[in-house]
């Protein structure tokens, strides 16, 4: 069922015409959260190859919703590069605002993939730790926030957001279990793992109703936003 819905995804979305993008990268673990843990383990058989950490890269169009293209792998320019090459490719001639977070493979990997076509801004966040020594709660908080400009161009910057792709990982979260950070319910294996996110992306752009597209008579759902079908698809 996965592999049948990413093929659908691959062939259905194409062709997209964004003003925006937004692209951000999503934390998630197979089979074992930290590679040490293997050691305190005493198991019959051996653990599976693909294990550990794992990235799964998202581009989203935040006026319609849509999400153009993902890929699981590492957080490297093994993995980001051909990602960056399918998001491009499946985007008509145009030029497209980017906006990505601070991540420094971005800085070179969009200008070589996207050449004179895109513009590119790093949303750059100071983040600092907290901890109430009341309670031992403890977390993050984002200080200060800037845009930064990376290329050459007229642009308005206060269209460049990565909110509402963080946005979407929240609701990958939600939707898939096994992407939970605190769950019995992580992937056993890296293919399951996949499959599954497949799964969740055909349901988001195709399925699933977005209750801030309202048609003439019906909710819209992001691949109905960006012209991709004019119908609520079942699975």
């Amino acid at each position: 069922f996965g592999e049948a819905l990413t093929a659908g995804h691959d062939r259905l979305v194409r062709g997209m015409s964004p003003a925006r993008m937004e692209i951000d990268e999503l934390w998630s673990y197979v089979y074992v959260k930290r590679e040490r843990n293997l050691a305190r383990e005493n198991r019959k058989r051996p653990p599976p190859p693909d294990r550990g950490a794992f990235y799964t890269w998202v581009a989203l169009d935040p006026d319609s919703k849509l999400l153009i293209s993902w890929q699981v792998g590492d957080r490297s320019e093994k993995t980001g590069l051909p990602f960056l090459v399918d998001v491009n490719a499946r985007l008509a001639p145009g030029r497209v605002l980017i906006t990505t977070d601070g991540f420094k493979f971005y800085e070179t990997a969009i200008p070589r993939v996207f050449g004179p076509d895109a513009d590119h801004v790093v949303i750059q966040k100071d983040i600092e730790a907290w901890r109430n020594p009341e309670t031992g709660e403890r977390g993050t908080r984002v200080i200060s926030m800037d845009k930064v400009l990376k290329t050459r161009g007229d642009v308005d910057i206060s269209l460049a957001s990565t909110s509402l792709v963080e946005r979407l990982n929240g609701s990958i979260r939600n939707y898939t279990s096994r992407f939970t950070r605190q769950t019995y319910k992580f992937s056993k294996r890296l293919t399951n793992h996949v499959h599954a996110h497949g799964v969740f992306v055909m349901y988001y752009n195709f399925v699933k109703r977005h209750d801030g597209f309202k048609g003439p008579d019906r909710y819209l759902t992001p691949a109905m936003k960006a012209g991709l079908t004019n119908k609520i698809w079942s699975y």
